[in-house]
């Protein structure tokens, strides 16, 4: 299982800012950015991170994280014939699985893959493309695109097409995200099930033009883990954030706390 300054670092190394939808649907009857993706990777340890890249384009005051985040995948993006004001949303997960949403053209996408000596051929009635070494797949549907590591997509396809069950279908990660208001990057993640931390979810709130607010919640089995994990947590939290403030609830620890945008845009860079 990661440990808890992997899972922050893996959290903010990317920026995210958004208005909270404060309504009282469940989180899974909704389109939500934190469970846009979960129904495509299987109820496994995982860390993953979900973009609203919309957001980051369309709004003035996060146009230079935007461009931050252009600079680190543009070539990336080409190499899959994909333009950059074609993704809408990005998700990836420490299994180096990473997912596309949006109006993509899969003609150029094809011709792309082909041209990076990528073979065609399916995997459970879906299209999907081999590197020429065997260990890379890229899965290209209507509007979506999975690419990563041969294994790991095998098993997003599996879970697309009901053979494996899905992250949404756990309960430790509705409980998590129950907790947590919307943002344009939200981080959900699942612990091991011989570990103390369950679930874990991060998400991002602009605060005003300079600074966001940052809310993460976890999930402990138990109270006495939970009050181990807070000192834990804010011990890794220390000298990236300010004005943190963690709280106990039962098997619950929430924590919010303030991040200068300039910051972010730093650590996109690296």
């Amino acid at each position: 299982m990661m440990t808890t300054r992997a899972l922050f670092r893996s959290g903010i190394l990317v920026l995210l800012i958004a208005l909270f939808l404060g309504t009282g649907c469940s989180w899974f009857e909704t389109e939500r950015l934190a469970v846009r993706f979960l129904n495509v990777f299987p109820d496994e340890p995982v860390s993953l991170e979900s973009w609203d890249i919309q957001a980051l384009r369309d709004d003035a005051q996060l146009y230079s994280i935007y461009q931050e985040w252009k600079i680190v995948y543009e070539d990336w993006l080409a190499d899959l014939g994909v333009g950059i004001p074609m993704v809408e949303y990005l998700g990836e997960s420490d299994s180096g699985v990473k997912v596309l949403e949006g109006g993509f053209e899969r003609a150029k996408v094809r011709v792309a893959l082909t041209e990076n000596d990528y073979r065609s051929g399916s995997y459970q009635e879906e299209e999907r493309w081999e590197s020429s070494d065997g260990e890379s797949w890229v899965v290209v549907k209507e509007d979506m695109l999975l690419i990563g590591p041969k294994d790991e997509i095998m098993d997003c396809v599996d879970v697309i097409r009901g053979r494996l069950d899905s992250l949404e279908s756990n309960i430790y990660v509705e409980q998590v995200l129950e907790r947590l208001p919307e943002g344009s990057k939200v981080v959900v993640g699942r612990g091991d099930v011989s570990g103390s931390l369950l679930a874990w979810a991060w998400s991002y709130q602009q605060e005003d033009s300079d600074t966001m607010k940052t809310k993460a919640v976890y999930l402990y089995d138990g109270e006495g883990a939970a009050e181990i994990g807070k000192s834990t947590i804010l011990n890794d939290w220390e000298g990236f954030y300010y004005d943190t403030l963690a709280t106990q609830d039962g098997e619950y620890i929430e924590v919010e706390a303030l991040i200068e945008n300039d910051y972010f845009r730093e650590l996109i860079s690296e």
